[in-house]
């Protein structure tokens, strides 16, 4: 699995802190004056640049109509992708970061436990503050929780009504993986894996369970149960 990699061209004379940002599968990340690019300056924006992951390929995403995001030294006019080894710039080249494709695998090596500890936080859940198990969107704001977790009317982080719950599978495949590279800290993918198999073993009791329902059904009314079956059970689930 890909990821990309956003590594700062520090500059010492500033006293420049700022971190190396990874951007993960169908995950996105705002760039500007804030705590995840550690930029302090108040002449950047606070919402500048959208960076996102999607199709093996890091977009870049203008927040304002008036910016100097640069890349490559040209001024980004509209959102592109951003190619391993371009220099992505921010306020002219005073924040500039040297974009990297790299795998998951790879990353691990590379991590030391303070980025793991990062990593493990970001992908945490709002509510018990674990690892997502059956990480589920919040529609329409977007926010993620654990299925068990989702509040029931409006989301605990930003109060928005809850209009619809969409499961994410691609952060459960993503999850899978960071745990199975040890890229996130040890104690909290031990209790992932823990929460996925109680709950791997509570779907498959509920999944034989339906399963016999469903023979009983079958024997008893063959048309219906033959519509019942043709339903995808991977509904979005809609609020009325």
């Amino acid at each position: 699995m890909s990821i990309a990699k956003l590594i700062p061209l520090l500059d010492v004379d500033y006293n420049d802190i700022r971190p190396t940002l990874r951007v993960f599968p169908n995950q996105s990340i705002v760039m500007g004056r804030n705590t995840t690019t550690m930029i302090e300056q108040a002449e950047v924006s606070r919402e500048l640049l959208r960076i996102e992951w999607q199709k093996g390929a890091l977009h870049a995403i203008p927040l304002k109509e008036i910016h100097d995001i640069q890349i490559n030294n040209e001024l980004l006019k509209e959102p592109r992708i951003v190619n391993h080894g371009e220099v992505l710039s921010l306020l002219g080249n005073q924040f500039s970061y040297q974009v990297r494709y790299t795998t998951i695998s790879t990353m691990a090596s590379e991590l030391t436990s303070n980025a793991k500890r990062k990593i493990t936080d970001h992908v945490a859940c709002p509510i018990c503050m674990e690892i997502l198990v059956q990480a589920t969107i919040l529609i329409p704001c977007g926010h993620r929780f654990c299925k068990d977790c989702c509040p029931d009317v409006e989301c605990a982080n930003c109060r928005t009504k809850i209009q619809a719950y969409i499961p994410d599978r691609g952060m459960d495949a993503l999850l899978s993986e960071l745990v199975k590279e040890k890229c996130l800290e040890t104690d909290d993918s031990n209790m992932y894996m823990q929460r996925t198999e109680i709950e791997s073993r509570q779907v498959a009791s509920l999944t034989n369970a339906k399963d016999d329902r469903s023979m009983k059904r079958q024997r008893l009314n063959p048309e219906s149960s033959s519509i019942n079956s043709a339903r995808s059970k991977h509904e979005v689930i809609v609020l009325s």
